[in-house]
């Protein structure tokens, strides 16, 4: 079955139907387009595989718009699970 295309909004929407969010929060992969932005106030730590100025080249080099890519709190190197587990939980 095919959706089609789906505005943004309506994709924060279906993602963020059910959550709460007051609380603190990781965001994985949030790269060009974060779902609960620190810049919207959200109290959200991003997890990425790079850091935002690797980001912002790696875009901007696609012609994304680049402008709402936020600073990356922690960034994935390779790290095995429990190496990222023992580390920052």
């Amino acid at each position: 079955m095919s959706f089609g295309r789906i505005s943004l909004k309506k994709r924060e929407e279906i993602i963020l139907e059910g959550i709460t969010l007051g609380g603190p929060r990781l965001e994985i992969g949030p790269s060009f387009r974060p779902i609960t932005s620190k810049n919207k106030g959200h109290n959200v730590k991003t997890f990425d595989h790079a850091t935002a100025e690797e980001l912002r080249i790696k875009y901007a080099s696609q012609g994304i718009d680049v402008s709402k890519i936020e600073e990356v709190d922690i960034v994935w190197r390779g790290a095995t699970n429990g190496t990222f587990t023992k580390r920052f939980l």
